[in-house]
């Protein structure tokens, strides 16, 4: 009888340890994170703190992602989740101090996921159109990010 209670209080706690764990990204993922830290190819970009990311149900996302002035820009596209990478996709990122906009590709691994933090790193990918030509361009980007 002993060991029948202690083999079913073990499993039990290795549910609730496993439980959290075993939540997808994507359902963790949904909702609002707000930037603490923002890093793009070397620079540490203060301005994008305090912005704040949505990702909702529908694989919908919106948020600025500036390297220059805040609010400077803005991305309404896609976001899915694919193995351990967080990919936003498809839409522009709109230069509204600039007046122009680029076709955004953002790859992310996710180094950290709970309730409570996100933190991701990655390639951004910009498509633009300059000169008559569409010209393509990448660099390295890190975010942590904390539940709004």
């Amino acid at each position: 009888m002993k060991k029948a209670l202690r083999l079913t209080i073990m499993a039990a706690l290795v549910v609730l340890i496993c439980l959290p764990s075993c939540t997808k990204p994507e359902k963790q993922i949904i909702g609002k994170w707000k930037i603490t830290y923002a890093k793009a190819d070397g620079y540490n970009d203060g301005d994008a703190k305090g912005e704040v990311w949505t990702f909702k149900e529908n694989g919908k996302f919106n948020g600025y992602i500036s390297w220059g002035k805040k609010d400077d820009s803005y991305v309404d596209c896609n976001w899915y989740v694919d193995g351990n990478e967080l990919v936003l996709k498809g839409g522009d990122l709109e230069f509204s101090g600039y007046g122009w906009s680029e076709t955004v590709v953002l790859t992310l691994d996710i180094e950290q996921l709970d309730k409570n933090n996100l933190v991701v790193s990655g390639k951004m990918k910009d498509e633009y159109y300059e000169d008559g030509e569409y010209d393509t361009y990448s660099f390295n980007v890190a975010y942590e990010l904390e539940a709004k």
